[in-house]
């Protein structure tokens, strides 16, 4: 019980941060039938940048999204990101950190195909 409460003291009067991302970008999204834009948080790791974002359609509301990506030969970044009803968002970027979106579904056809456009990278 004593570590229990010296637990809960340090807790307690610890310095308490907010975590931030390493990066934020927020893209505008043309040709998908439904979608307006995608902002995504991305922290870069060793080798790997993982990502949670959100996908916003054009009624306003917001589809939550989680994805890995890597950086490319050509200096760009592809992004795979799980999206709604088994589908996965691919983002293959050029060095601008724009280009192509395709949405792919369960069996890994592509369904539908779009531009990404950085509009904001923070």
């Amino acid at each position: 019980m004593r570590k229990i409460a010296f637990a809960v003291i340090c807790f307690s009067l610890s310095n308490m941060s907010i975590a931030q991302s390493d990066y934020n970008v927020r893209w505008s999204i043309s040709g998908v039938q439904g979608v307006t834009e995608m902002s995504a948080d991305i922290n870069v790791g060793t080798q790997y940048l993982s990502s949670n974002g959100g996908v916003t359609l054009t009624n306003g509301n917001t589809v939550p999204v989680v994805g890995t990506c890597f950086f490319t030969n050509n200096d760009g970044v592809f992004c795979t990101f799980s999206y709604q009803q088994g589908e996965t968002v691919v983002l293959d970027l050029g060095p601008t950190i724009s280009g192509a979106w395709r949405t792919t579904n369960v069996l890994g056809n592509v369904v539908e195909t779009g531009t990404a456009t950085v509009v904001n990278m923070r």
